[in-house]
């Protein structure tokens, strides 16, 4: 009887497969974690860009205005600072009321020059009469939300919805009007993230290249001199600036009526945020 004879070079299916298994790891599958670890190091470093939140800081280097954002990159999220370089914008914060808001309302009037209110929580609750007059003069009434909060304070969509939707609440309230759709971040201070909320609820965000940081008025025991604030608005406006003054400084109140026809003198219009957006829709 002949022996069966087992051939030891012989490799059973099972073990060929086992290997090409092993192979196809060994050879790709370390490749795709390197790939996803990659990707979910990539995912990181975005949302943190994404969500983190910055100073509305300027530069004036060289006579030339650039923030945080150029006027290109905030345009992509509906935030503006600048706009049509034949105009300037005016816009005034309203955190609280001291006594200034009448005088500013009445200045433009008289000069029928267009400007934009942003009211914080603070005004609308406490000074209803101060309200219902910004309401009944035409102008621009922007959110400034509730509470002033620092963004870095805020953790969800839901608590920023909150912050506008009270302001937006209040403000009907006590005039029986819609509030505008812009809103401009407590401080300046924004994240991308900020910027999207603001657009998810319908908002165009609105910063400033003229005013906190060179031009501090909005402390009413700490006024620049009339003389100092005229020099600084003249000297930092130029063609398509967004300015920022605050109704309760005394000196902004003082000066804006001489502050408007310098720059009319230099040839320059005042428009309304509508027209600043109806320029980068163009």
């Amino acid at each position: 009887m002949s022996k069966h004879v087992k051939n030891s070079s012989a490799t059973p299916e099972s073990s060929v497969g086992n290997n090409q298994s092993a192979g196809f790891w060994k050879k790709f599958g370390i490749d795709a974690i390197l790939v996803l670890v990659c990707v979910l190091l990539a995912g990181s470093l975005l949302w943190r860009r994404y969500t983190a939140v910055h100073d509305w800081a300027l530069s004036y280097a060289g006579g030339v205005i650039s923030g945080p954002l150029s006027p290109e990159s905030a345009a992509k999220y509906h935030a503006y600072y600048t706009g049509d370089p034949s105009m300037l914008y005016l816009t005034i914060d309203c955190g609280y009321e001291n006594g200034n808001t009448q005088a500013i309302l009445n200045t433009l009037e008289e000069y029928d020059v267009p400007a934009a209110f942003f009211l914080a929580g603070a005004i609308l609750k406490n000074n209803p009469e101060a309200v219902q007059a910004l309401a009944n003069s035409g102008h621009i009434i922007g959110n400034h939300t509730l509470n002033h909060p620092d963004p870095e304070d805020i953790h969800s969509f839901r608590e920023w919805e909150e912050q506008l939707v009270q302001v937006e609440t209040l403000y009907e309230q006590i005039t029986g009007k819609p509030l505008d759709k812009y809103c401009r971040p407590p401080e300046g201070r924004f994240s991308r993230q900020v910027l999207r909320w603001n657009e998810k609820m319908g908002y165009t965000t609105l910063f400033w290249n003229v005013g906190a940081g060179n031009y501090n008025d909005w402390d009413p025991d700490d006024q620049p001199t009339a003389e100092e604030a005229l020099n600084t608005l003249t000297t930092f406006s130029q063609g398509g600036s967004v300015i920022l003054i605050h109704n309760t400084s005394s000196t902004s109140a003082q000066i804006l009526g001489q502050f408007i026809e310098e720059c009319r003198a230099q040839g320059y219009t005042f428009g309304s945020l509508d027209e600043l957006c109806a320029y980068y829709a163009r």
